[in-house]
Order: C-alpha cells, then sequence, then structure tokens
C-alpha cells in the first residue's frame, strides 16, 4: 500500500511539473501596465542630458502570445515573425512616424529613461541625433517586448542597457598645395631655353624689317 502510495505522489509531482509551463503562459495579464527603464552609460558612466523616444508598434495577438502589428499598422504589411531581423526596428520607427502613432518621450537622467505605466506589446526604442547626449552619438533603434518571460514568470518591469557610440571624431584635412610662382612654366619637361630664342628672333625679325622699310623710302622720296 505504501509503495502504491509513493507512485501516486510521483505521478501528481510530475503531472505539476509538465503543467508548470502551461499555467505559466495562461497566468498572462494582458492588462497589466508595465515599466521599461533604458540604462544610459558609456564605459560605466551613466550619461546626463539628451532623451529617448517610444513607440508602441505591437500588440499580443487574442489567441496566442505572440505579437501582431497594432490596428494603425495593419494596412502597411509589415509582419512580426522574425523579431530578431536587424532591419525591423528601423522600418518599425518609420512606419510609425507615417502612420502618426502616438510615441512617448523619457528624458535621460543619472544614466536612465524610464518610461512607465506602458501597456501591454512590443516598442521600438529610438533616439535622434539632435537627442542623443552631449559627446554621444544616438544608439540606434531596438525592439522591447512587453512582458518578457524571465526564470519562471513574466515581467512587467524591464531594464535594458542599449550600446551608446560616441561621435566619430572629424577626419583631419588635407594640406592645400602650394600654388606655383608667376611667370613658371607648367612642368611638362620643357626648359626655359625656347622663350629666350623666340624673344631674340621677334626682336631680329623687327629689327629687319624697320631696315627694310627705311631702305624702300630712300628709293621712293
Amino acid at each position: 500500500m505504501r509503495k502504491k502510495c509513493t507512485a501516486i505522489l510521483a505521478l501528481l509531482v510530475l503531472l505539476l511539473a509538465l503543467r508548470a509551463p502551461v499555467g505559466a503562459v495562461e497566468g498572462l495579464d494582458r492588462d497589466r501596465l508595465g515599466t521599461l527603464t533604458i540604462a544610459m552609460a558609456f564605459d560605466g558612466e551613466a550619461l546626463e542630458g539628451g532623451h529617448l523616444t517610444l513607440h508602441r508598434v505591437g500588440q499580443i495577438a487574442p489567441n496566442s502570445e505572440n505579437f501582431i502589428p497594432v490596428d494603425e499598422l495593419t494596412s502597411s504589411g509589415v509582419t512580426l515573425e522574425d523579431l530578431h531581423d536587424p532591419a525591423l526596428p528601423g522600418q518599425l520607427y518609420d512606419l510609425a512616424l507615417q502612420h502618426h502613432l502616438g510615441s512617448k518621450d523619457a528624458p535621460i537622467v543619472a544614466g536612465e529613461a524610464v518610461f512607465a505605466d506602458l501597456q501591454t506589446g512590443l516598442y521600438v526604442v529610438s533616439q535622434l541625433a539632435s537627442d542623443a547626449s552631449p559627446g554621444y552619438a544616438p544608439i540606434a533603434s531596438f525592439l522591447l517586448s512587453l512582458p518578457q518571460w524571465q526564470d519562471d514568470g513574466y515581467v512587467y518591469d524591464l531594464t535594458a542597457t542599449p550600446k551608446v557610440p560616441l561621435i566619430p571624431a572629424p577626419t583631419e584635412p588635407t594640406a592645400p598645395t602650394e600654388p606655383s610662382e608667376p611667370g613658371d612654366l607648367p612642368q611638362t619637361g620643357q626648359l626655359n631655353w625656347p622663350v629666350r630664342l623666340m624673344a631674340v628672333g621677334g626682336l631680329a625679325f623687327f629689327v629687319l624689317g624697320w631696315v627694310l622699310l627705311s631702305g624702300a623710302k630712300r628709293r621712293h622720296p
């Protein structure tokens, strides 16, 4: 009898273990609000100044835990099947602007930009060059889902740490070439002696013409 009870107890434990993921999925609260905290730092130094922008571009599908575009983007034809596509964040950001999706802005204070009271869904985080922290380039747009499955449950208050790039160093201008001296011939391999020869030849022709003209005047007064 004791062995039979032990076997039944082991079976119950196994069934509970198998049901745990299903119960977790069913425990998804679509109406719960969450928070996204974007940590902004470079080499361990917290950034100050500038701000980030957030657009909600995806919603949880009615009958699954997958994301589908928000209603405003349904006609765009965009799909959210591959959230790891590196081109997707930029594409969704452009669509958010084209379809005038509502956005939220958060200032960067003490190395953090905090977005609170957010609906569940898929978000694109972006930053314009004019909104970057002083001395730094804007971060690349990226996606964040709310909530996220971590360890043994859904987490509705998340922290993300994007890579913050520095402003590229300006390139050194090339030194201008020195202008050539006035009167110098182009450097084509030709020497200066033809110039002198042509000058002397021109003077000789002038003298010869003057002599011939004077003789003609004497013969025909």
